[in-house]
């Protein structure tokens, strides 16, 4: 179904699609609407954004065999995926997608519509609402289409804005330039920063121990990579800033091997999981004793295995391996389960996909201080991070070594996760160097710059003229 045609059926359904799935009796129980009236309780109106969440817990644009960490992952020097893999992630992998790709552009963007269905249904709601929960979940509803159109940007430069469900100017719409949308997602994350809480709370409001909606510090997460994506050094230091002393709430987990555990104290914000036989996609996606398929395409790349330090405990604990017909296959192990032991299946999952975690924000923090000449405050911010993953203090003590040394960081401790090598590559302008010599590695022939972004789906440029190409697509 292409972004426009999709616009008719969600203007028709939005309010009653997410009933058709069910948290399958996981704590807390959320409930969905099952009529037009969502947005005359709170109940119903959260159920509204809960189906925004929902739709991150199967194979989608979040996780699993749709996911942007694949996708991503394939793309750089993470992960490598075989003959056996199929098209799509062949084409990934060798950096070949054709304008045939559809995945994110569609998905991102039905997800951008709701939130925006959301944040209009709530602005008029006929009442039975309370103003507390009005202002959650509108700072909820901002939030989630500042992280959507965060992702659209990464995945495929200048991108419209939409801020409306109105099909006569959405279905018309040109690209904005990725500039003009960061200043917009700035706004609508300070937005929610005002209108959340700064706790974590039900689908009512309440308070929980659940780290499923996303809160005051979420939207504090994103501004911050937000600002840095943005060369915006102090404000990215600041943002960060404010996470890292937030100490009662989010401090970093020694054990590397509990830091994606449910409500890990390292989490912003995580997934709750849909089903009773698995806790995550990526668990199911990655984990393994099989050999390559189409239902399992990927592994870590070798070249990316070689380059860990001595000594690096994440080397040890997030990569596992598997021999079959005496070839070994490593691949990425941060989350443990694969599918759940049946005497598991009535309990709480124990781990769920972190989409933000804290040791980000140090990196962060340190990628900004450094671009600041505050070399001391950034070399202490990394080190936070090396001791935990057993390694020694940095020896980088100037500008331009402290921030290979944070590009290095960044690669081992948040490879696998939502595509920040590949985002990495690109905003800093590493990606020509490296990619030029992996891509041939890779089997996809010459890299060329047009590569780092993704191809529009051709069926939406049909649809919609004004939506100009990619460079080097036809």
């Amino acid at each position: 179904m292409t972004f426009h045609k999709s616009l008719l059926l969600i203007a028709f359904t939005v309010i009653t699609a997410v009933s058709c799935t069910k948290l399958v009796e996981v704590d807390p129980p959320i409930t969905s609407p099952s009529s037009g009236t969502a947005y005359t309780s709170d109940a119903l109106a959260a159920s509204v954004l809960t189906g925004l969440y929902m739709k991150m817990a199967p194979n989608s644009y979040a996780q699993g065999n749709q996911g942007i960490t694949l996708f991503a992952g394939l793309s750089a020097d993470e992960l490598q995926a075989y003959n056996q893999s199929g098209a799509s992630f062949l084409n990934a992998y060798r950096n070949q997608l054709s304008t045939t790709f559809t995945t994110f552009w569609q998905q991102l963007y039905n997800s951008i519509y709701n939130a925006n269905a959301a944040l209009e249904g709530i602005a008029h709601s006929p009442g039975g609402m309370s103003d507390s929960v009005k202002k959650q979940l509108t700072g909820e509803a901002k939030f989630m289409r500042a992280f959507l159109h965060y992702y659209v940007i990464n995945l495929y430069g200048d991108a419209p804005f939409l801020d409306t469900t109105d099909y006569l100017i959405n279905a018309t719409v040109k690209r904005t330039p990725k500039e003009q949308v960061y200043e917009l997602i700035v706004a609508d994350l300070k937005d929610a920063q005002n209108l959340l809480k700064g706790f974590y709370v039900t689908p009512t409001g309440a308070s929980t121990t659940e780290r499923f909606r996303p809160n005051k510090w979420t939207a504090t997460a994103l501004l911050a990579r937000v600002y840095l994506y943005q060369g915006k050094w102090a404000n990215a230091e600041a943002e960060a800033t404010k996470l890292i002393e937030n100490t009662t709430m989010h401090k970093l987990v020694p054990v590397l091997n509990d830091i994606f555990q449910r409500n890990s104290t390292e989490a912003i914000w995580q997934i709750q999981p849909l089903t009773k036989q698995n806790y995550t996609m990526d668990g199911l996606l990655f984990v393994r004793k099989s050999p390559p398929s189409a239902g399992f395409p990927a592994d870590l790349h070798p070249e990316f295995l070689a380059d860990f330090e001595t000594g690096d405990q994440r080397k040890l604990n997030w990569v596992d391996s598997f021999t079959f017909n005496t070839v070994k296959y490593f691949y990425p192990s941060k989350y443990k389960v694969k599918t759940v032991a049946a005497a598991d299946t009535g309990k709480p999952a124990s781990e769920c996909l972190t989409v933000f975690r804290l040791a980000e924000q140090y990196l962060i923090r340190a990628e900004a201080r450094a671009q600041q000449n505050n070399t001391a405050g950034a070399a202490a911010d990394l080190d936070v991070i090396r001791a935990r993953a057993g390694l020694t203090p940095t020896t980088a003590n100037d500008q331009v070594s402290l921030l290979d040394a944070i590009m290095h960081e960044r690669r081992f401790e948040l490879f696998t996760e939502w595509g920040h090598r590949w985002f990495d590559l690109k905003r800093t302008g590493r990606i020509d160097a490296v990619m030029s010599v992996f891509t041939p590695l890779k089997g996809g022939g010459e890299w060329s710059s047009s590569k780092a972004l993704f191809p529009i789906p051709a069926s939406e440029i049909q649809l919609n003229p004004n939506l100009a190409q990619n460079p080097g697509y036809n």
